[in-house]
């Protein structure tokens, strides 16, 4: 049987709608086993307001009250918290199953703020620094408290789910704060701004003809066309990596507290410039040796592509676990290297919320994104020059859009895990960590 931690009477456990709770009639608690609090919020957040008015102080009178601070479920310790996603709403919280219990009036509060009725407070800028550019000294301010070390994700479900949990987590913050995207529509911009520049050359090198007279107009610009593309290319990769570094820069000041200043983010990433540099230049080179790698054929090209594939893999992680190592620690690449191995050697990157779910997801976006423009092409079936290139561009369009989102999730996701790992580094003895907000939220 469980017992109220607040007051150590039998809870009550009662269905509301599609979902069932336990409460507390005598001091009016209500109880979430681990992960029923934020299913609760997404999918049945009038449930948290009737589960409030059910179970109401004094509706039943305790016999012996007693608070005992005890998870009803695993028995372990609960401790004053916060949800990252629920500043603010008081709660006390299990480290051990991430169980959640909300007292009295709680529940109400905290649907008035899903459904917009009260509005998340937002904390103040709790220091001032005379560099903006350098925060590497400052606390996690707003995060949540949770235990120093949180269970690996457990199989694929697991990776998954904590995936999906950090995307809404990330872009809900987002929504509330705006100026976050800010670097990545400055690089999605840029990015558009080059594909549709290297539409027109096409469209300017390459006569309106069809047939036979297209395909060998295509053939005598090849060569220039190669690299036209190349330097666009170029410059697109270096384009996106400085915006990235510039949603590191923004994602650590609103972690800890500072406000958010794309003048301040611009100028941190041009006093890192050379480090973002040359990681551009690494990773394109890496994304070229791989896609060769990948174009061979026969048994040996299968093989060959088994290993660009996990080149690539290996590479994409290493890189954005680097890139808030050089903005925020202001370090050039061959030092942020080595602070990473240190990091990795000490355990200190635990990723529950694991690249393979962050994968899992971009990837399955992608295919989405991929699989609809194909049908377009289909139904549509463009001839001649000119509708090809129309639709390529669309096409390449609608491919930035999705990549400047996958890559706004990447740099904030491996920004809050590096942010959470030079904690723990910084608190060895410490039994609970503020973890940035959104990384925080996955865990829980």
């Amino acid at each position: 049987m469980k017992r109220c931690p607040g007051c150590s009477e039998p809870l009550f456990r009662r269905p509301f709608g599609a979902l069932e709770l336990d409460g507390c009639r005598s001091c009016g608690g209500v109880w979430f086993d681990g992960g029923e609090l934020g299913q609760a919020a997404r999918a049945y957040p009038d449930a948290l307001r009737e589960a409030d008015r059910f179970f109401r102080q004094g509706l039943q009178p305790s016999l012996a009250p007693q608070r005992l601070d005890v998870c009803p479920s695993c028995s372990g310790s609960l401790a004053d918290g916060e949800h990252p996603s629920f500043v603010g709403i008081a709660m006390r919280m299990c480290a051990a199953c991430r169980g959640v219990f909300l007292p009295e009036g709680s529940g109400a509060a905290l649907t008035a703020r899903l459904t917009g009725e009260a509005p998340a407070p937002v904390p103040a800028i709790v220091a001032t620094v005379a560099n903006p550019t350098s925060t590497h000294h400052l606390p996690i301010v707003r995060g949540a408290f949770i235990a120093r070390d949180v269970a690996p994700s457990s199989g694929f479900f697991s990776a998954f789910s904590r995936a999906l949990t950090f995307l809404g987590a990330t872009f809900r913050l987002a929504r509330a704060e705006p100026r976050l995207l800010v670097p990545t529509a400055i690089g999605t911009a840029i990015n558009v701004a080059l594909v549709l520049l290297m539409a027109l050359t096409a469209l300017l090198l390459i006569p309106l003809a069809g047939g036979s007279e297209t395909a060998r107009a295509l053939d005598d610009q090849k060569v220039l066309l190669g690299v036209l593309f190349a330097a666009f290319s170029f410059v697109g990769h270096v384009a996106t990596w400085a915006t990235m570094g510039m949603t590191v820069s923004a994602v650590d000041a609103y972690v800890k507290g500072q406000p958010i200043d794309i003048r301040v983010a611009a100028r941190d990433v041009l006093e890192n410039i050379g480090g973002v540099m040359v990681l551009s230049i690494v990773s394109m080179i890496v994304e070229a040796l791989t896609s060769s790698l990948r174009r061979r054929r026969g048994i040996a090209g299968l093989f060959v592509g088994v290993v660009a594939s996990a080149i690539d893999a290996v590479w994409t992680t290493l890189s954005f676990l680097l890139l808030p190592v050089i903005m925020i620690e202001d370090v050039g690449l061959f030092a942020a290297v080595a602070r990473v191995r240190g990091m990795h050697r000490n355990n200190l990157l635990t990723i529950a919320a694991s690249e393979i779910g962050i994968r899992l997801v971009t990837g399955i976006g992608g295919f989405i994104v991929v699989g609809t423009l194909a049908g377009l092409f289909a139904v549509i079936r463009p001839e001649g020059v000119l509708p090809l290139v129309v639709f390529f561009s669309v096409a390449g369009l609608a491919a930035l859009l999705f990549n400047g989102l996958a890559v706004f999730l990447r740099a904030t996701y491996y920004t809050c895990l590096y942010l959470w790992a030079a904690a723990r580094e910084a608190s060895p003895e410490a039994a609970q960590l503020c973890v940035p907000g959104p990384l925080a939220e996955a865990f829980l």
